[in-house]
């Protein structure tokens, strides 16, 4: 009403309104498709007018108009992974020179072995959680049970995955509309899951000629309602001409009855809007089989070409070196002596290679591997002495040395670090005697004759800060991780990867955490503070463990409750909200922050809690013990419920009568004991169950 009011009444407003009204609805920008590409016979502007966005030549017509014209529009997909497979044989061929992923079994027993394990990180299409757990229950034994099951995960198809995996796994389930669908859909479950399917439908039960059937597809996927509702009556009745000649024959017409007709016309309305072609598939199918023979079969080769393919994303590296652990696999730490621009097999281990350094550029690694073909680098100063002027800084030596890459050349990273700039100063004495015009045959053999530069002998940086160093250099820690001794505390605790967290599918989607909640520990990397529009205070903050790193958004209330531990570099457990921004970026919310060394101090586990009768000898920690009778869990969910709202510092455990046994709740539920809690968990339980051991 406010709106109406000066729209009527103020002549700007009307104006800004009536012109808003014309440019709503309208394209605001110019886009360009993808991938796709349109071919023609001759120059593409004999047939459509051109236009430039950015560098790009691009059509003026959109992608409906170029097809309706009869040109060719093919998409070109560029996948990352073809380059993986590509390193990958190129690094197996070093040792078994025939071998091509051209000849590569399908039947491999190992692999789908591999797969119904769960093991699919770096298996194409196959790396999300729900990917994972989709090919753990379908239990794939053949090529076209993966072909199938990245049909299945898409979200038209989604809705037949439970029936696929009980019809695959007890076929007396399946039940076919009709028996003209046995012949099609026998091959996947008794399920529609490919759009070649639906085509072969319109044909066996309504008469559909090749080219019919095809378009009437097309109109599904592009979601055409009037295409489609004209279409259900053909697909029931048939379709005839002037004349009476039978165009299409109809479902009616070949013995099924009009209602099931429908029923089936209106499932593959459903299945169509978001269906997967067999084609399209079956390639995917194929690479997704092959990264997964390639990992069983070379692992070396293949996680090499997997790490180098995604140099610049440290949080997947770090993930796909903790799946080189898991396999047997050592990835060594970089060197000027061994490593290569990407990651390369090093006997039965991998290497780190030289490009996730950073402030390193693939001129000077090439100098680097140059320089010291035949005579590998003796010395700190024997390295910077051969690559100075060779697009040498000091930038990219301090870079090095933080990585690790100039290790046990005889001086540790104190050492080198301080003595850095000595060098370098010397060095470029050195090149300025050396001048051209200025050099005698006396320089000569005094610079043959100068002795080794040696560093004073210092202690070297502490463990933590070299683990900072190597972050700092190339995103990773490589010769440890600050959260190593926590380990076995965040296994105690049921801590969440935020690997598990952030995991999704490149072609779809999800997260089987979202918008749940979940206890993670890890270490607060960086914090940026920002003032609000209520003039509040919050913060975004880095978080990482081993697995990966993720961002906080920490709202106000939380920052003013946890601001004394919430500074960068505290090592802390969070009860985290998961949250998905429509860029599809994963964030975490935390309700709750704990100092690691608060839950160390308490050793919140429940072995540390003694159950001895003679409760003079029995050792208790701090905290509020609840004793509960029933044996069923209603009455712990209740309970649970009831502390969430009462966030604290104060560890809960909870005795149960029937175990005879104490258990810590965990560090999402610790509570602020006060008497409205303390007074309802009286009412609950009884006024002798509840305790406060202090």
């Amino acid at each position: 009403e406010d709106l109406r009011n000066l729209y009527n009444s103020d002549e700007r407003v009307k104006r800004v309104v009536d012109t808003a009204k014309k440019v709503e609805g309208m394209p605001r920008h110019a886009s360009t498709h993808a991938a796709g590409v349109v071919i023609t016979k001759n120059a593409v502007s004999d047939y459509v007018p051109l236009a430039k966005n950015d560098d790009a030549v691009v059509t003026q017509y959109t992608m409906t108009e170029i097809e309706e014209l009869g040109l060719l529009k093919m998409d070109f997909l560029g996948l990352r992974t073809l380059t993986v497979i590509n390193d990958a044989e190129k690094l197996i061929k070093r040792h078994s020179h025939d071998f091509s992923v051209k000849n590569i079994p399908l039947d491999c027993s190992l692999v789908y072995t591999e797969l119904q394990k769960g093991n699919t990180l770096g298996v194409f299409q196959c790396e999300s959680s729900g990917m994972t757990n989709l090919i753990v229950n379908l239990k794939p034994e053949r090529f076209e049970d993966v072909a199938a099951a990245i049909a299945l995960y898409r979200p038209g198809p989604m809705f037949f995955i439970d029936s696929y995996l009980a019809n695959k796994k007890n076929p007396s389930l399946i039940k076919y509309r009709t028996p003209q669908l046995k012949d099609i859909l026998d091959e996947t479950s008794g399920c529609m899951v490919y759009q070649e399917q639906v085509m072969q439908t319109f044909r066996t039960l309504a008469g559909y000629s090749f080219g019919r059937a095809d378009v009437v597809r097309r109109a599904m996927s592009k979601k055409k309602h009037d295409v489609m509702e004209h279409e259900r009556d053909i697909f029931i009745n048939g379709l005839f001409d002037k004349d009476g000649n039978i165009i299409v024959e109809g479902a009616v017409n070949r013995g099924i009855d009009a209602k099931t007709a429908n029923a089936i016309f209106s499932d593959m309305v459903s299945f169509a809007s978001y269906g997967f072609n067999k084609s399209h598939t079956a390639a995917y199918g194929l690479i997704a089989y092959t990264t997964a023979y390639l990992k069983v079969k070379y692992p070396k080769e293949f996680m090499a070409a997997l790490l180098t393919s995604i140099l610049d994303d440290s949080g997947k590296i770090s993930l796909y070196i903790q799946e080189c652990l898991r396999m047997g696999i050592k990835v060594l730490a970089p060197h000027v002596n061994s490593s290569s621009y990407g990651f390369t097999v090093e006997g039965s281990d991998i290497r780190f290679g030289l490009l996730a350094i950073r402030n390193l550029g693939k001129n000077f690694i090439s100098k680097i591997i140059v320089k010291r073909e035949g005579a590998p680098f003796s010395s700190f100063y024997d390295f910077c002495k051969r690559l100075y002027g060779e697009d040498f800084n000091r930038r990219a030596a301090e870079s090095i040395i933080k990585s690790g890459a100039l290790d046990n050349l005889g001086y540790n990273r104190r050492e080198m670090l301080q003595s850095l700039a000595l060098i370098l100063d010397q060095l470029e004495t050195e090149k300025k005697k050396n001048l051209e015009g200025q050099m005698s045959f006396a320089n000569i053999n005094e610079e043959a004759e100068q002795p080794e530069f040696f560093l004073n002998k210092l202690p070297e940086i502490p463990r933590a800060e070299l683990l900072s160093f190597e972050k700092e250099a190339t995103g990773l820690y490589i010769s440890g991780h600050p959260l190593e001794e926590y380990r076995q505390l965040a296994k105690k605790l049921n801590c969440t990867n935020i690997a598990q967290i952030i995991k999704e599918d490149e072609n779809f989607s999800d997260n089987i955490y979202l918008d749940e909640y979940a206890v993670v520990l890890g270490i607060l990397t960086k914090m940026k503070k920002k003032i609000t529009k209520k003039d509040e205070i919050m913060a975004f903050a880095d978080f990482e463990d081993a697995t990966g790193a993720c961002e906080l958004i920490i709202f106000p209330q939380v920052l003013t409750k946890y601001a004394f531990l919430l500074n960068e570099g505290s090592i802390l457990c969070l009860t985290v909200k998961i949250s998905k921004k429509n860029d599809g970026e994963t964030k975490l919310i935390p309700q709750n922050v704990t100092a690691v060394s608060d839950l160390i101090n308490l050793n919140l586990t429940q072995k540390d809690i003694s159950t001895k009768k003679d409760a003079r000898s029995r050792t208790r920690k701090n905290g509020l013990y609840l004793r509960l009778n029933a044996s069923d869990g209603e009455p712990e969910r209740k309970i649970k419920n009831l502390l969430s709202i009462f966030e604290g510092r104060t560890p809960v455990y909870l005795y149960r009568e029937s175990s005879k046994e104490y258990t810590f709740l965990g560090a999402d539920l610790l509570v602020s004991l006060n008497d409205p809690l303390l007074n309802e968990l009286k009412r609950m339980l009884g006024e002798t169950n509840v305790i406060v051991w202090s």
